[in-house]
């Protein structure tokens, strides 16, 4: 059971990574609204803040394995 538990965690962490890693190489300039108008977005991701976000989220996932 804790093999399953454990490889669910695994998955999981593997998701993470790739949707951190996909939005950290995203732009940043603007979206497209549900209505079609083009938002233009002021700023950036700060990535000093974002790695320590998700390294904080890794070590805690890492942390629930049994």
């Amino acid at each position: 059971i804790n093999e399953t538990y454990n490889k669910e965690i695994d998955i999981l962490i593997d998701n993470y990574k790739n949707f951190y890693n996909e939005h950290m190489l995203e732009g940043n300039k603007g979206a497209v609204t549900e209505s079609g108008d083009v938002e233009e977005w002021v700023g950036k991701i700060n990535p000093i803040k974002a790695e320590e976000s998700f390294n904080g989220v890794i070590e805690y996932l890492q942390n629930l394995k049994k």
